[in-house]
C-alpha cells in the first residue's frame, strides 16, 4: 500500500523525506554543538561571542526550518493519502456490483481509511526518522564512549523481543473490534426508519437489548486492544527508565575511572534520547502496524479490483431480445422458481407476474447486473448475460425500483439527470404523470419529506422515461398510483415505441393485463 500511495503524490514524498532526514539528525548536531560550547568554556577553542552565538542560533535555526517544513510536506502526503484512498474506494463502490452493505462501507470511511493515514502512515514516517536518529545518534555517542553505546543498545533491543510478542495478536483485535462496530452501525441503520414500526408493535426493549448486547461486546473488544497498547507502554516506560537511570549509574563509574568527563556526559545525554526514544517507541509503531495489517490487504483488494485489467466482455450496442432458457433463480443455491423458457424482442411489452417469493423482483435485480445467482441462461442478443459488458448493458437499460431513490437535488435534476434536456420530451412525460403542477426547481430534501409519495415514484418514472434506452425494467413500480394514473401510465408504456418493457405488475389486474404482448409468469418451485 506505501508504494501505491508514494507513485500517487511523490513531489510531497521526496520533500518530505529529504526534510525528515535533515530533522532526524537534530540530537546528534545538538551532541556536535554541545560539545563546541564545552570546548569554549574550558577555553580549548578561541572564537570570538558574537560567532559563538551564531552556532547556537544557527543549530536553533536548522531545527525550527527542519522540523517545520518536514511536518509539512509529511502531513499534506498524508491528506492527500487519505483522499486518493476515499476516491479509490468510493470509485470501486459505484463502479462495480458488490454486495457489501452501507454500514460496510461506512466503517472504511469513517475507521479503516483514518486509521491507514493517522497510524500506519505516521508510522512509517517514525520509523524512517527513529533509524536516521538512531544510526546517527549511534555514531556520535560510540565515538564518546563505546561502552556507553553498548549499554544503550542491549537494554532498547532486550525490549523489544518481550514487546514483540503483545503486538502480534493486534491485527486479529483490531479487525474483530472493526467488524462489532460494523455491528453496531447496522443496528442502529436497522432501527433509525423503522421507530415507528417499533414502538406501535412495542419492540423497543427488544432492541434496546439487542444494541446493548453488540455494544457491551464491542467495548470488551475494544478494552483488549487498549489494554494491549497499555501494557506496550507500561514496558516501554520501565524500559526508558531503567536505561536513564542505568546510564547515570555507568556514568559515575566512567568518570571515577577517568573514561569519561562532565561534559561529554552532557553530549551523550543529548544524544540519549535519539537511540531510547526509537527503541521505546518502535513497538508502538510495530503494534499499529500489527493492528492495520488486515485493514491495508482489506483495502488494496478493493483498490485492485477496480485497477485490475477486465476479463473480455461482449459490449452491446443494442438490445434486441432477451430469453431466459430453463431459467431459475436461486437463494442459496436453491432455485425458488421452476424452470422457465421465454423469449421477447425489442419493441415488446411483457408483464412479470407470480405470487409472492416467486422472484419477479429477484429477475428484474438480475438483469440489472446487481446478482448473478441464477441456474439456467439469460441470452440478451443471443449472448449469456455473465459474458456481457456490465457498462454497455445499463448505459441501455432504464429501471424503476420498488425503493424510493431520489437525490438532494431539484426535481427537474432528479429526472433529466446527465441526459441533456429537452423541453418537449420532458413536458410530455411530466403532462403524462401528471407532475406539470410541481415546481421543476423545488429542491428535494434528504428525507424526501416535501414529496408524498405518489410523487416520489412519478418522478423515478419520469426519469426512467425521458433517459433514451432500449429496455425499460419497471418493479412494481404503480403500488403508490390510483387507479386513473395507473391505468394511463400502462397505456403510455404499451405504446411506447422501438423500447422493450418488463414490468412486475400485479397479476389480479386483468384489465391492465390486456395491454401488455405477453405475460410471463413465475410460479413457486
Amino acid at each position: 500500500m506505501l508504494l501505491y500511495l508514494i507513485k500517487k503524490d511523490k513531489i510531497n514524498v521526496i520533500i518530505g523525506f529529504v526534510t525528515l532526514c535533515l530533522f532526524a539528525l537534530n540530537k546528534s548536531i545538538l551532541s556536535l554543538v554541545i560539545l563546541y560550547d564545552i570546548s569554549v568554556a574550558n577555553k580549548t577553542e578561541s572564537m570570538m561571542f558574537t560567532q559563538f552565538i551564531l552556532v547556537n542560533a544557527s543549530y536553533l535555526f536548522y531545527y525550527f526550518t527542519s522540523s517545520y517544513f518536514s511536518e509539512f510536506f509529511l502531513d499534506k502526503f498524508m491528506t492527500n493519502s487519505r483522499d486518493v484512498l476515499n476516491k479509490e474506494i468510493y470509485k470501486q463502490l459505484i463502479s462495480k456490483n458488490n454486495h457489501a452493505s452501507a454500514s460496510d462501507y461506512g466503517i472504511i470511511f469513517t475507521n479503516d481509511i483514518p486509521l491507514i493515514c493517522e497510524t500506519f502512515i505516521q508510522g512509517v514516517i517514525n520509523i524512517l526518522y527513529f533509524a536516521i536518529s538512531f544510526i546517527s545518534a549511534a555514531f556520535i555517542i560510540g565515538n564518546i564512549n563505546l561502552y556507553m553505546l553498548v549499554y544503550l543498545v542491549v537494554i532498547s533491543i532486550s525490549s523489544l523481543v518481550v514487546l514483540k510478542q503483545i503486538v502480534r495478536s493486534l491485527s486479529k483485535k483490531q479487525t474483530q473490534f472493526n467488524e462489532s462496530v460494523s455491528s453496531i452501525l447496522k443496528k442502529v441503520n436497522e432501527a433509525i426508519p423503522n421507530l415507528k414500526q417499533i414502538k406501535i408493535f412495542n419492540m423497543s426493549n427488544k432492541f434496546e437489548i439487542d444494541f446493548g448486547l453488540i455494544s457491551r461486546e464491542s467495548s470488551d473488544k475494544l478494552f483488549a486492544i487498549t489494554f494491549s497498547e497499555d501494557l506496550v507502554e507500561v514496558i516501554n516506560q520501565s524500559t526508558s527508565t531503567l536505561i536513564q537511570v542505568g546510564m547515570y549509574v555507568l556514568s559515575v563509574f566512567l568518570v571515577l575511572n577517568g573514561q569519561m568527563v562532565i561534559g561529554s556526559i552532557i553530549a551523550i545525554v543529548a544524544s540519549a534520547e535519539a537511540i531510547t526514544l526509537p527503541v521505546y517507541s518502535f513497538s508502538r509503531v510495530i503494534s499499529k502496524f500489527k493492528k492495520t495489517e488486515e485493514i491495508r490487504l482489506k483495502l488494496m483488494n478493493i483498490i485492485n479490483s477496480n485497477n485490475n485489467p477486465k476479463t473480455e466482455k461482449r459490449e452491446l450496442q443494442t438490445i434486441n431480445s432477451i430469453e431466459l432458457c430453463n431459467y431459475s433463480s436461486l437463494i442459496e443455491q436453491k432455485p425458488i422458481n421452476k424452470n422457465i423458457s421465454y423469449k421477447t424482442t425489442s419493441g415488446k411489452k411483457i408483464a412479470i407476474v407470480g405470487d409472492n417469493g416467486s422472484g419477479k423482483s429477484t429477475l428484474i435485480n438480475i438483469l440489472t447486473c446487481s446478482d448473478y445467482s441464477y441456474s439456467g441462461q439469460i441470452l440478451i442478443n443471443d449472448c449469456e448475460l455473465k459474458n456481457i459488458d456490465e457498462s454497455s448493458l445499463l448505459t441501455k437499460v432504464s429501471y424503476v425500483s420498488q425503493n424510493v431513490v431520489l437525490f438532494e437535488d431539484t426535481i427537474k435534476n432528479n429526472i433529466i439527470l446527465q441526459s441533456s434536456f429537452n423541453k418537449t420530451k420532458y413536458n410530455d412525460i411530466l403532462s403524462m404523470l401528471a407532475l406539470e403542477k410541481l415546481d421543476d426547481n423545488l429542491l428535494i430534501t434528504e428525507n424526501q419529506a416535501n414529496l408524498s409519495g405518489g410523487e416520489k415514484q412519478k418522478i423515478m418514472i419520469a426519469r426512467a422515461l425521458y433517459k433514451d434506452s432500449d429496455l425499460l425494467l419497471f418493479d412494481e413500480p404503480l403500488s403508490a398510483l390510483d387507479q386513473s394514473s395507473r391505468e394511463k401510465l400502462i397505456q403510455y408504456l404499451t405504446n411506447v415505441e422501438k423500447r422493450m418493457l418488463l414490468i412486475v405488475i400485479h397479476g389480479g389486474d386483468k384489465k391492465n393485463l390486456q395491454e401488455f404482448d405477453g405475460i410471463l409468469k413465475l410460479e413457486i418451485a
